[in-house]
């Protein structure tokens, strides 16, 4: 499914990139005390973070694809 693969390649860029995964990991421990009683607002907030990780990750993917033919 499109939503699995989603996060798929969100994992498997944060696991091929250890400095994006530490932003990743700083990024949410600073929304958990900012909206500690506000899951929604907690997760609006990694959401402009996950999209451009998901672009970085589409654009690594197709070089990785379509770059060696």
């Amino acid at each position: 499914s499109p939503l699995r693969l989603k996060h798929t390649r969100f994992r498997d860029y944060l696991i091929a990139h250890p400095d994006v995964a530490k932003e990743c990991a700083d990024l949410k421990q600073v929304l958990a005390k900012k909206f500690q009683s506000d899951r929604p607002s907690y997760t609006e907030g990694k959401m402009s973070f996950v999209r451009h990780v998901l672009d970085k990750a589409a654009k690594e993917f197709e070089c990785l694809t379509f770059g060696s033919m």
